[in-house]
């Protein structure tokens, strides 16, 4: 018994022995297998296209094998075609560490194109006009208007806040001449000026201005003063009638006056207006007859203060003093189309500029004369404006220029305008 114990024991000491040499020669060989080197192809990053400043792209590959194994090196140079220069990026070296197996060169980078720069140019765009009028059409909104006596593109533009040269573009107009009656386009109908006269009108009817805010100094142009005989011989009635402008009768302060010897304060009639005055008063027989012809003076005076004098008008039926003629300074313009609308300025002295005439008359050989339009409105002693209508001339030439106060004394200046085709 004891024997058949040995021997089991004795197999077993042998199996477990001949187990662990297996053992150890399995892991020997495996630690041989896994030191045998293997043939790795190294991995190479991606080849990067890179543009630069230099002619040429040198990349360079570093090999790093294992300890016993021959190290390789290979440096790859391209040539790459020379190219405009733009900024550059970044200029990477690429470094393999294989095991064995030499690195592969890198693959050829094909030329890259280098787009054309664009040069954009950048030009300020021009401000749009206000308004873009079509040709020989009114902007939409404008209305007819059709022109009145003395009515100019120059004061039509200051009324409706545009250019006379707007004005004419607009409406198509081959000159700046309008004549009364033309029909053009305005952006709104002007407002014409409403005169309320309360006053009770004279006899003869008398062209009234129209008032203004601004004080005016009263203005005489003429008087007539007399004294007539009453139902009672030792009365007599002063009556002086005076014409001219900016007269206020209607307002307390109004006066008019004789001043002389004696201060003489006429009542002024209810019938008076801006441009009429007419004043009487009652005096005793004895102080007219007493009066020294020619030394009294009419003074009116409006409510501001402010006053005109018309000098030796009166006593007794005196004549009112003849006053001086009319002078011409100048004519402007000079000269016009006859088939064109003009206004004449004339600036000189003595004009009356009640019922004042200017007239046109062919200087050489004379004939018809021709009646001009004058603007009473604007008129002044010093100047006028006078409108010689389109086609009103009916020959050219060199006209002489006349001035006409209502007490028929006349200015005339020689060759002042010349009417052209």
């Amino acid at each position: 018994m004891s024997n058949g114990s040995e021997t089991s024991s004795t197999m077993q000491r042998l199996l477990i022995g001949a187990a662990t040499l297996i053992v150890i020669i399995l892991t020997v060989a495996a630690a041989i297998f896994l030191a045998i080197p293997r043939s790795e192809t190294p991995t190479v990053p991606p080849a990067t296209t890179v543009v630069n400043v230099q002619p040429l792209f040198t990349a360079t590959f570093t090999l790093t094998p294992s300890p016993a194994i021959e190290t390789s090196t290979p440096t790859a140079t391209l040539e790459q075609p020379t190219t405009e220069a733009v900024e550059p990026t970044e200029t990477p070296t690429a470094t393999s560490t294989p095991t064995n197996t030499p690195a592969l060169p890198p693959t050829p980078v094909p030329p890259v194109e280098i787009p054309t720069q664009a040069v954009i140019i950048v030009t300020a765009t021009p401000v749009p006009p206000t308004f873009t009028p079509n040709p020989c059409a009114p902007p939409q909104g404008w209305v007819e208007y059709v022109v009145q006596p003395g009515d100019t593109l120059s004061t039509l533009g200051q009324i409706v806040n545009m250019g006379q040269t707007d004005l004419q573009q607009i409406n198509c107009l081959a000159s700046s001449v309008v004549v009364p009656g033309q029909t053009i386009y305005l952006p709104f109908i002007p407002p014409v000026a409403t005169v309320t006269n309360t006053t009770t009108p004279l006899p003869t009817p008398t062209s009234t201005r129209p008032s203004t805010p601004t004080p005016i100094a009263p203005i005489i142009d003429e008087v007539d003063a007399r004294d007539v005989a009453t139902n009672d011989p030792a009365i007599r009635q002063i009556i002086v009638v005076a014409v001219g402008r900016n007269f206020r009768p209607r307002e307390a302060g109004f006066k008019a006056e004789l001043t002389g010897p004696t201060l003489i304060r006429l009542n002024v009639d209810l019938s008076s207006s801006n441009t009429s005055i007419r004043a009487t008063k009652l005096v005793s027989e004895s102080l007219v007859t007493g009066l020294v012809p020619g030394t009294y003076d009419l003074i009116i005076t409006n409510p501001d203060g402010r006053s005109d004098i018309a000098n030796g008008v009166y006593p007794r039926g005196t004549p009112t003093p003849t006053p001086p003629p009319p002078d011409i300074f100048d004519v402007s313009p000079s000269s016009g189309r006859i088939t064109d609308q003009v206004t004449l300025t004339i600036t000189g002295q003595n004009f009356i500029p009640r019922d004042i005439r200017v007239q046109l008359q062919r200087s050489i050989g004379g004939g018809t004369t021709y009646e001009l339009d004058v603007e009473t409105s604007t008129a002044t002693a010093s100047s006028l404006r006078a409108i010689i209508r389109a086609n009103q001339l009916t020959q050219t030439g060199s006209y002489d220029v006349i001035v006409i106060n209502r007490d028929n004394q006349t200015a005339v200046e020689r060759e002042a305008y010349d009417g052209i085709n």
